[in-house]
């Protein structure tokens, strides 16, 4: 073998050796990658377990049961002549809801994941009219009616989602 021959060989097991290692490089990047959105997956899955859990706790257990065992026209506001909850207690509860969609609408967590856990909870508490118009009063007390930063955005966007997701209509908040 002359030296042009072995220098040619050389520069060919060179050339052949640097796509492999790329080759490689790439390989461990894609599985990277994989791995990381599975491991977003699973703490995607863990914080939408941990809003359900939370919504499941003792502390609500009564204004769950009032907002889904009656229709949409049934108070959950204390008045006068109603015991109902506090607005506090449904500013904390609603508020599970909003952080969810927040996350859901910034696509931390899929709508598949919050739908699956979550759907019939948002839909039944977007459903009830006093929960609307909570929220319609808190924005109109703000003077934040309809822009982005608005009280309870992330709340009315997953209950948009879930709507939408069974082929019906959102309630809306001005047709009371």
């Amino acid at each position: 073998m002359n030296k042009v021959t072995l220098k040619s060989s050389m520069d060919m097991l060179q050339s052949v050796s640097l796509i492999l290692g790329m080759a490689f490089i790439c390989f461990q990047v894609y599985n990277m990658s994989r791995s990381y959105r599975a491991d977003q997956m699973v703490k995607s899955a863990d914080f939408v377990m941990k809003i359900s859990e939370e919504l499941r706790k003792a502390r609500y257990d009564k204004i769950t049961n009032a907002i889904q065992d009656h229709d949409g026209k049934y108070p959950i506001l204390a008045t006068k002549v109603h015991q109902g909850f506090p607005e506090h207690l449904l500013d904390e509860y609603l508020g599970n809801f909003e952080t969810l969609g927040n996350l859901v609408k910034d696509g931390v967590i899929t709508k598949k994941m919050a739908y699956n856990e979550l759907s019939y909870d948002v839909e039944a508490a977007w459903s009830n009219e006093d929960v609307r118009r909570f929220i319609r009063d808190q924005r109109k007390e703000n003077k934040v009616r309809d822009r982005e930063d608005a009280f309870y955005t992330g709340f009315e966007y997953l209950a948009r989602e879930c709507f939408k997701q069974d082929g019906k209509p959102l309630p809306g908040l001005d047709k009371e």
